[in-house]
């Protein structure tokens, strides 16, 4: 008996997690690849778009801006919105292709030139920035030597942080990306959703 409940629990997770959801609720528009629907937070899985909170160049932020914008129109443009999940990231959020209708947003905004296929990895990071931004050359990918010792010494501001990093970009050269709440360094200036975790 208790094998049969056991399994019977498993096969609805397991269905849960695969299935397609209806958005039929409130959405709100984080960015090009991230979206809230009925409050949970959903990264579509399958591409990368231009940073509009804490951009490194005038360039990634415009086409940061444009992806959010295109991703607004589809999931606003009257057709039932739907996702499938595929799991969850280290972040808590829900990893899912998202869909119009019919039409797999992902696929467009890449289709498009608005998004980057994902790829996990510093190296296809600094290659959409290269992108998104230009030659290395022309782009601050990391913040100077001295500027993250300054923010390493400058007094705490927050009660629960022992370092201080007055940007991402000074976070990411210390090496303390991502800064979950209650970490050191964590400041909520840092966190563009305020999901608790800074410079995702």
């Amino acid at each position: 008996m208790m094998r049969r409940i056991i399994t019977a629990l498993a096969l609805a997770v397991t269905l849960a997690a695969n299935c397609a959801a209806s958005a039929s609720g409130h959405v709100v528009i984080i960015d090009g690849d991230t979206l809230k629907i009925d409050g949970m937070t959903i990264r579509i899985v399958e591409i990368d778009t231009p940073e509009t909170f804490r951009s490194r160049c005038e360039n990634e932020l415009v086409l940061g801006l444009k992806a959010k914008e295109r991703l607004a129109q589809l999931v606003r443009g009257g057709a039932d919105v739907t996702y499938k999940s595929t799991g969850i990231d280290r972040f808590g959020r829900t990893l899912a292709h998202v869909f119009a209708g019919s039409v797999n947003v992902g696929e467009v905004l890449m289709r498009e030139g608005l998004a980057l296929r994902y790829e996990k990895g510093s190296e296809a990071k600094a290659a959409q920035l290269k992108v998104w931004c230009g030659p290395p050359a022309e782009l601050p990918l990391y913040a100077p030597a001295e500027q993250v010792v300054a923010a390493q010494e400058k007094p705490k501001t927050e009660s629960d942080a022992t370092v201080y990093y007055p940007n991402c970009a000074a976070a990411r050269a210390a090496g303390a990306t991502p800064i979950r709440a209650g970490e050191t360094g964590y400041s909520r200036k840092l966190d563009r959703d305020g999901d608790g975790v800074a410079c995702e």
